[in-house]
């Protein structure tokens, strides 16, 4: 049976104030932010496991990799011709499934202590999203 050690690190702040307060209102904010950084230090199994994810040492669990391809019309007739594409032949990291980056800021007004309206802003980044709907498009029309 394989075996991963892995490395996670990384920092959470959040805020929280009072905007305004009057007798019959009272207006909150609230910010977060957070990090994330995981790694794979030591792994003794065979690498690939689910479609384009997969854990290798050095790098995110279950980071996704492709294979590089490039394109360019040479013959200027508009139209991608197969001897127009290039594929790679090995495997390129290509992103964390997993943000590396989240924010939010949340805002609350309360308005004659019963009723309190809230907005979320959220933000998540520095990750690749993988769609089950785009690779049955792709595979079932061949249309990538």
């Amino acid at each position: 049976m394989a075996g991963a050690t892995l490395r996670n690190a990384g920092v959470e702040l959040s805020a929280r104030a009072t905007l305004l307060r009057r007798s019959n209102y009272r207006w909150d904010a609230t910010t977060t932010l957070a990090t994330l950084r995981n790694r794979v230090t030591s792994y003794d199994g065979p690498g690939v496991f689910t479609g384009d994810a997969r854990i290798a040492k050095g790098y995110p669990a279950y980071g996704y990799w492709s294979i590089p391809y490039s394109y360019s019309d040479a013959n200027n007739d508009g139209v991608i011709g197969v001897n127009e594409v290039q594929v790679g032949d090995t495997l390129n990291y290509v992103g964390s499934s997993l943000p590396t980056l989240e924010s939010s800021l949340r805002s609350e007004l309360a308005l004659w202590s019963r009723i309190t309206l809230g907005l979320v802003l959220d933000h998540r980044g520095g990750f690749k999203l993988h769609s089950l709907a785009e690779d049955f498009r792709c595979n079932s029309t061949r249309t990538c």
